[in-house]
């Protein structure tokens, strides 16, 4: 008798422990695509099924465990992909938009893995809230008139705890694609920000650096500064950008110059400096969303 009553304490003790430590595991996904007619002046019209056209094509696993204390922690393994043909977002990755195990708890937040930039716009920790469009709608997509950074491997980050509507943001990265070499011949990510929301206005501040240092021509170091600023007036939405890249003397394009292979001008307000030493770039924007119910 007394063993059956151990038995049934212990039964009811490991009963607690797993009401105590709650988990979900969530599998979510979207498919994206639209029917595109491109006619150039003096061509032929073309129609083709395209991929990514609103948000791109993605599917992920997110999960979480409730630790007790106010502390969980949690995973997010999220892959895109194209829904006109099937492939994989970037060969050779089986999670090529973010790969992430985090700890929550009253101190704020603490991730690992790989993950986009401050100003990325991709993933969970992107805090650059500068379009309505973000990186997508084709030509309207910010990755047509702005560089908005990269998703990085070996990463971590903290997000602390909101005072006063004002949260930090601070990122690092060991090696942008790999950190197997001595960590001096390693390419860096360096990333800071603020963001502060006070009623209907969020605002951001980022800066972010890339030592290039593992960049064959051994290019040298780029700052970004970015800002962004969303007022919503319910039935409408504005938002306003504030991007500056500052890079030292580079071979090649100014695209090159930025570290980015290509670079459009902006039908936006845009202003181009030259200073003695470097290139500096500063473009700004007003965009207007109308919401509709």
């Amino acid at each position: 008798m007394k063993l059956a009553k151990t038995a049934l304490v212990i039964a009811l003790a490991s009963v607690g422990t797993m009401a105590a430590a709650e988990s979900q595991v969530t599998l979510y996904g979207t498919i994206d695509g639209a029917v595109v007619v491109n006619k150039a002046k003096g061509g032929d019209a073309t129609v083709s099924l395209e991929d990514g056209i609103a948000g791109g094509s993605v599917w992920g696993i997110e999960g979480s465990e409730d630790l007790g204390n106010g502390y969980s922690v949690g995973f997010l393994l999220e892959n895109g992909f194209a829904m006109d043909s099937g492939s994989a977002g970037e060969e050779g990755k089986a999670f090529s938009k973010q790969a992430t195990l985090s700890l929550s708890g009253n101190f704020g937040e603490l991730a690992f893995g790989r993950m986009g930039g401050l100003a990325s716009y991709e993933g969970s920790y992107s805090i650059w809230d500068a379009s309505p469009f973000g990186t997508d709608y084709l030509q309207a997509g910010l990755g047509n008139t702005f560089v908005t950074g990269q998703i990085n491997n070996n990463s971590i980050v903290y997000v602390s705890p909101e005072f006063g509507g004002l949260k930090i943001h601070a990122q690092y990265s060991n090696g942008v694609e790999d950190d197997t070499a001595k960590w001096s011949r390693n390419s860096h990510y360096y990333g800071l920000g603020l963001t502060y929301e006070i009623g209907k206005l969020s605002l951001a501040g980022i800066v972010e650096r890339f030592d290039n240092k593992s960049e064959e021509d051994k290019n040298k170091a780029t700052m970004v500064y970015s800002l962004s600023a969303t007022y919503d007036f319910e039935v409408a939405k504005a938002f306003f950008r504030l991007p500056v890249r500052k890079s030292f003397p580079l071979l090649g394009s100014a695209g090159r110059c930025l570290g980015f292979r290509q670079r459009h001008e902006s039908k936006c307000l845009h202003f181009r400096r030259r200073s003695s030493g470097c290139r500096r770039y500063l473009q700004s924007c007003c965009q207007l969303r109308i919401r509709q119910s």
